[in-house]
């Protein structure tokens, strides 16, 4: 393997090694299912010992240090960003860090990504990627025919703060991000074999795919041009 020419601190070098050596183990005892398989929303609740039982099953590693930072990232980063629906975000959504108070569109793939190695998390998944597609229901209802499909860069609550105000979906923000939702539930299918995830999400896919090659190949060269 080839490393960056850029300057890498053995220490950190050292740690995505160990990292890369986790290995996710084949099954799961009941008592875990039973925790995974509570209401959505109740995984934000659970302290880290909680959390350490959830991912016992499924992650092997012999580094206490390392085994608390998955605990942590778990814990905080992907469990602890699930929130409940809160219109128009009629499933359970996800939030990614900082102050950004929506569900954006590549940030929520990465998360949904390691979600998907947990059990019991299907419904809570599809729900995610449904708040694209009835996003995207919306927004073509109102809008003109070139404009069909689009799914926008975030999708924020009613009542998200002033900043990002979710009753402006209309106006703003009326621009997409980094296609990734296909990248994701790809993923998502390949860790939980969902099919049912696939055959509600490759129509809207489909159409989401056709808006950008329609409207963000400007010069008509094949390549798309990605908003941020």
């Amino acid at each position: 393997m080839e490393w960056s020419s850029n300057p890498i601190d053995p220490a950190r070098r050292e740690l995505f090694g160990r990292i890369a050596s986790i290995i996710i183990a084949a099954s799961a005892p009941s008592s875990v299912l039973r925790l995974l398989a509570e209401p959505p929303g109740v995984a934000q609740a659970l302290d880290r010992d909680h959390v350490g039982l959830m991912l016992k099953p499924f992650f092997r590693c012999d580094d206490s240090d390392l085994w608390r930072l998955l605990i942590d990232a778990y814990t905080d980063c992907i469990l602890g960003k699930i929130r409940p629906p809160d219109p128009p975000l009629a499933h359970n959504w996800i939030v990614p860090g900082g102050g950004y108070y929506a569900q954006w569109l590549w940030d929520t793939m990465f998360v949904l990504d390691l979600l998907a190695i947990l059990p019991g998390q299907q419904e809570t998944i599809r729900g995610v990627f449904q708040n694209y597609w009835d996003f995207q229901q919306r927004w073509s209802r109102v809008k003109p025919p070139f404009m069909h499909g689009m799914i926008a860069n975030f999708m924020a609550p009613y009542d998200a703060p002033a900043e990002r105000p979710g009753k402006e979906w209309e106006t703003f923000p009326a621009y997409s991000q980094a296609p990734l939702l296909a990248w994701g539930m790809e993923r998502v299918y390949r860790r939980n074999g969902d099919r049912e995830l696939l055959r509600k999400g490759v129509q809207p896919l489909e159409d989401f795919h056709e808006w950008y090659w329609r409207e963000r190949d400007v010069t008509g060269c094949g390549l798309i041009g990605v908003g941020a």
